[in-house]
């Protein structure tokens, strides 16, 4: 029996890139293009996961069918099959036209840095022609490209573009003064979810899903606040989410904050590249929420935790050092919020600026509140 050759590999190379990225930058085009080269050469792809910046490509690859060798990360808690499944789940890949690569991480905070560290080497030694694309002057794939363990790899240029170091505009600055000053008064009595843009898939989608939407968006970032508040009020859900909860809690929070004080809480938080949260938000009058199963907050230290019935700890929610919570007076929901279980008129539709309440009209026939004047 005659053994097949190894088949020659690919590797699509781009620096970390804007968090926020739009279908006409020209990174991801060229990242298309190369793409579309390396299998016009009947190339295999190496491509990873864990920023914008490998998963487009991969993206890309995906939607043209290539053969690929993914590089990705495993924990000892992790069996091969569960991550099998999950990218091929979230990047739409036939089974066939895919292998793993594993690189073993440790559990917690190092998880990331780590697997990006020996990622980068990984792909490059298993390239055999290297595509770089967008790439950082004296970044580490640059350095890597040029050390001498790569010679006799092909370099092909043809599609590098300058790299563009700018940042998304994600943070959110809101004129108090331009602020409706009737708004507490018209949401009086109400509970309100507040949304925000993000950098990832909505909790229902793939990452396919999620970058065929940035692809193809041109005039305004397809996972913004104002989109977010348009998905909730198309579905009549809002969807629960499990981030600085207990590990295996989901749930929607609610503020009994007035909206112009919750202004004032709506922070850049640079630790996570994000809004705490944004001036588009959905408002339930506070007794129909509460007689669907909305519940107020628990605060406290450890001890209170401790002593709590069983039935309670899902709405606890530990003050910390700072009591950095309380401002918010939250309320919760454990699970999906179903807005369809509640009369129309017990819901409104909260938006920025009077010039968004046409789209949000296109999606919602209730009551449309702006917060600010035009």
């Amino acid at each position: 029996m005659v053994n097949q050759a190894e088949p020659k590999k690919a590797a699509i190379l781009n620096s970390r890139q804007a968090l926020r990225p739009g279908g006409d930058d020209l990174w991801i085009s060229r990242s298309r293009e190369a793409v579309a080269d390396a299998i016009g050469r009947n190339l295999e792809i190496v491509a990873s996961v864990g920023m914008n910046a490998w998963e487009i490509p991969l993206y890309f690859a995906s939607r043209a069918g290539a053969r690929l060798v993914l590089v990705v990360p495993r924990n000892q808690d992790d069996t091969p099959e569960a991550i099998q499944n999950y990218y091929c789940r979230q990047f739409h890949i036939e089974p066939g036209k895919i292998r793993f690569h594993f690189l073993t991480v440790p559990r917690g905070n190092a998880r990331k840095s780590t697997f990006q560290k020996e990622r980068d080497l990984a792909v490059i030694m298993m390239a055999d022609i290297i595509y770089p694309v967008a790439i950082r002057p004296g970044g580490n794939l640059e350095r890597l490209i040029e050390e001498p363990k790569t010679s006799g790899v092909t370099i092909a240029r043809d599609f590098q573009t300058e790299y563009d170091s700018r940042p998304s505009e994600c943070k959110v600055i809101i004129d108090q003064a331009r602020l409706r000053p009737h708004v507490n008064r018209l949401l009086d009595n109400n509970l309100i979810h507040w949304t925000r843009g993000t950098s990832a898939p909505w909790p229902d989608e793939t990452s396919y899903q999620y970058y065929e939407d940035i692809i193809h968006a041109r005039t305004r970032y397809p996972r913004s606040a104002l989109d977010t508040l348009k998905r909730i009020l198309n579905r009549r859900k809002i969807l629960a989410s499990s981030r600085h909860l207990p590990k295996g809690l989901r749930a929607v929070s609610f503020t009994g904050t007035a909206p112009l004080k919750a202004i004032g809480l709506m922070r850049w938080r640079a630790r996570y590249q994000e809004m705490s949260f944004e001036p588009y938000g959905v408002a339930v009058e506070k007794q129909a929420a509460l007689d669907v199963g909305v519940r107020k907050v628990l605060y406290g230290d450890a001890a209170t935790s401790r002593n709590l019935e069983s039935a309670d700890r899902d709405y606890f929610q530990n003050v910390g050092k700072e009591g950095y919570w309380l401002p918010e007076e939250e309320y919760r929901y454990i699970g999906d919020f179903d807005l369809a279980l509640l009369p129309e008129e017990k819901v409104t539709a909260v938006v920025w600026k009077k010039a968004d309440i046409p789209e949000i009209a296109e999606e919602f026939k209730g009551r449309i509140i702006a917060l600010e004047d035009d």
